[in-house]
């Protein structure tokens, strides 16, 4: 349950706000609850703060993958808007 894990990545932060594990495993909860921008924003707080390379290494994986994601979603909202605009000119064919 993403949802009960981002809360408790939220406790765990206000708990301890430099904790660098608690922001990757939030933006990982974020990335499967499909919420990206905000994911990507948890990710550079967290790239911030100071903390092992193998976080660093996390969070720059988990933003890179947010930002991947929200460019397909931006694309498939893209290509539905196009495929929308082209319909009344295929039914005219009809």
């Amino acid at each position: 349950d993403y949802a009960a894990a981002l809360e408790c990545y939220d406790h765990c932060i206000a708990l301890q706000p430099t904790n660098p594990v608690a922001q990757a495993n939030r933006a990982m909860a974020l990335i499967k609850l499909g919420q990206l921008r905000e994911a990507m924003e948890t990710c550079e707080l967290g790239l911030q703060l100071s903390g092992p390379s193998q976080i660093k290494e996390k969070l720059n994986y988990r933003l890179q993958l947010a930002q991947t994601l929200l460019q397909r979603e931006t694309q498939n909202i893209n290509v539905a808007i196009n495929e929308v605009t082209m319909l009344p000119a295929e039914f005219e064919r009809l």
